[in-house]
């Protein structure tokens, strides 16, 4: 085996230790040899004193043991990923509620945002509907004889219409509000 086969071969037993140590590792057994060589051995025959690639990652392990390695981290975070898909898994039912139940309150919201101009609009046409019907029966209460009646039902009906009148610019103006109020907060959602 050359210097580069044994170096890879080492590289990757050692690949559980942290990176630097890895570094450091392969430098030093990399001068070894160079060293070996320079005494006139051979690049096989320099690998081959130096031991084999088993000896030299048990001796490596046993003089590093305090520190932590790869293997027993990783194992620590494939526990960690177990709870946290096991957590996610069994909270993933009462999440997905919550969120039906968030946007049952939003859609709610609207509704009753909504409401309040069709409220308006709906008063507005009961206020002209009456206005209308008021002063159709005035005309029928003169044509009986009831002129006190008949006067009653028509000022009646005026004040209606004058309602009718001032009410459409505030049901107008609600709508617009409420429909540009709906509209940021769809924009601000998407």
């Amino acid at each position: 085996m050359n210097k580069q086969e044994f170096l890879s071969q080492l590289r990757k037993r050692l690949s559980a230790l942290p990176q630097k140590e890895v570094n450091e590792r392969l430098n030093f057994y990399s001068e070894i040899i160079d060293d070996k060589i320079e005494e006139g051995l051979s690049e096989e025959t320099a690998v081959e004193q130096i031991g084999t690639i088993d000896e030299i990652v048990t001796q490596i392990e046993t003089e590093l043991s305090p520190l932590p390695i790869k293997k027993k981290t990783s194992h620590k975070k494939e526990n960690s990923t177990l709870w946290k898909s096991c957590f996610l898994t069994f909270s993933a039912p009462i999440g997905f509620a919550l969120l039906i139940a968030l946007m049952a309150i939003i859609f709610s919201f609207y509704v009753v945002l909504w409401v309040i101009p069709i409220v308006l609009w709906t008063v507005f046409v009961a206020f002209c509907v009456c206005a209308i019907v008021l002063s159709i029966l005035s005309v029928l209460y003169i044509s009986v004889g009831y002129i006190p009646l008949a006067i009653t039902l028509l000022g009646t009906a005026c004040i209606l219409l004058g309602l009718s009148i001032f009410l459409y610019f505030g049901c107008k103006s609600a709508t617009k509000g409420v429909e540009s109020l709906t509209k940021k907060s769809i924009h601000s959602i998407f």
